[in-house]
């Protein structure tokens, strides 16, 4: 496993730039900040306190759909196309972001503070760094697309590497906020921090295309982005409502202590989740780029390469951090009272590989910027929902072993769904001209 995380990080094979090292320092630098984060807030806070934080910090990520899926169909399409003639694609996005910004920001304000009301958290805890954090992550979505442009058009390295630094600042704020007992305002303030970088970037850093005739920008989103991004809006959703909406759920029918102990597992299963995954993810505009240049084999070579260094490495993740909370947890009173059972958290934290796969073969499809699995992802995710809501209600075992059975029922669909995308392929295809 070493020796393919290195050759992933020089690029040997078929990438050729150390874009995997970025892409695996980003993930590990917000893992660190969240890890770190976690240590003082176990230290500060009372159980419940823990409970409002990890609920909140949960209902956050919902803004990373605040886009409506136009990142990820941006990325794609631009990755697709010459960069010469990606310019025109990146304006019809920037100009279909704009009015939507600001609608999904106050959707996202609604729906978090009906949660937690509903979790009868008192209203003056969360208001105004809430209000602030919804505020901000409109921002965040529109300059996030023209870092996703760079991306997008053979400037992946370039663009990793903004990522990382900007984590590594943003973390900085989060955990010193965190230190001062201010622990709702450090993911607004992150936010804020993450928008104010993007923004000097683009500004001193980055070269941006010339503007298009405003003319045929609807017509170039409706006919560029709008068939794959309300495929990535869909499986984003889902994703969300399958992961990050189960502490907010257990704050609701377990109350803040219970959502305090398992919310802290879940954020570890999805930190590690996330890093294992960027591998893949930091790869997709190559996916896609070869797929449409018809390279055949060397997409199959890429595929092989990061399924097989991300697979090992949640693995390691998962027994790693399962053995070290279990040993935590029999040795200290103290985090006994903060941690779940040690059967919960070998349960929730087994989702790491099996959620990692998911999203290897979920990645892989796309890269022809067409996603069969969009509609039967989405029949899974309610019924899924409602599962998990009632197992939550019989305590933390049948909660935990809900959650492994769905994630598992998701990952066999994406299976399926790439072996027939394998299948599918040609030997050989030739690239189109231009």
């Amino acid at each position: 496993m070493i020796a393919g995380l290195l050759k992933q990080f020089r690029g040997d094979g078929v990438d050729r730039s150390p874009t995997g090292m970025y892409a695996l320092g980003t993930r590990l630098a917000g893992a660190t900040a969240i890890f770190f984060g976690g240590l003082l807030t176990l230290a500060l806070l009372d159980p419940e306190r823990i409970g409002v934080f990890l609920s909140v910090t949960a209902l956050s990520a919902f803004a990373g759909v605040g886009d409506l899926g136009l990142t990820y169909s941006l990325l794609l399409a631009a990755s697709s196309r010459p960069p010469e003639k990606a310019g025109s694609v990146a304006w019809a996005a920037l100009a279909a972001a704009i009015p939507t910004a600001p609608i999904t920001s106050a959707v996202l304000f609604l729906g978090g503070s009906a949660l937690l009301l509903e979790g009868n958290v008192a209203v003056d805890r969360w208001l105004w760094p809430w209000m602030a954090f919804c505020a901000m992550s409109g921002i965040q979505l529109v300059l996030t697309l023209a870092l996703t442009y760079v991306e997008g058009t053979g400037r992946r390295h370039a663009a990793w590497r903004a990522n990382f630094w900007i984590e590594i600042a943003c973390g900085i704020v989060f955990v010193a906020l965190i230190a001062l007992r201010q622990e709702l305002w450090a993911i607004a303030a992150a936010a804020a921090v993450r928008s104010v970088l993007i923004a000097l970037l683009l500004v001193f850093r980055f070269k941006l295309p010339d503007r298009a005739g405003a003319g045929s920008r609807f017509a170039l989103w409706r006919e560029e982005l709008w068939p794959m991004q309300w495929k990535s809006l869909v499986n984003s959703v889902a994703g969300l409502l399958t992961t990050r909406l189960l502490t907010p759920i257990l704050l609701a029918v377990q109350g803040a202590a219970a959502a305090g102990q398992i919310g802290l597992v879940l954020v570890l299963a999805y930190l590690m989740t996330a890093t294992a995954s960027v591998l893949p993810l930091s790869q997709t505009a190559l996916y896609a780029s070869l797929y449409h240049q018809g390279k055949r084999g060397e997409l199959k070579q890429a595929f092989r390469r990061t399924f097989a260094v991300g697979t090992a490495l949640a693995m390691l993740f998962f027994v790693g951090v399962a053995a070290a909370c279990g040993l935590i947890r029999e040795h200290s009173p103290y985090m006994a009272a903060r941690l779940p059972e040690t059967q919960v958290i070998w349960l929730v934290l087994a989702i790491t590989p099996i959620s990692h796969v998911s999203n290897f073969f979920a990645i892989a499809i796309r890269s022809q910027r067409k996603d069969p699995g969009v509609i039967p992802n989405l029949l899974l995710t309610l019924p899924s929902l409602v599962i998990i809501w009632l197992a939550a209600r019989n305590g933390a075992l049948a909660f935990s072993a809900t959650y492994l059975a769905t994630t598992t029922a998701v990952a066999v669909l994406y299976g399926y769904l790439f072996w027939r995308f394998i299948r599918g392929m040609r030997p050989t295809h030739r690239a189109p001209e231009g």
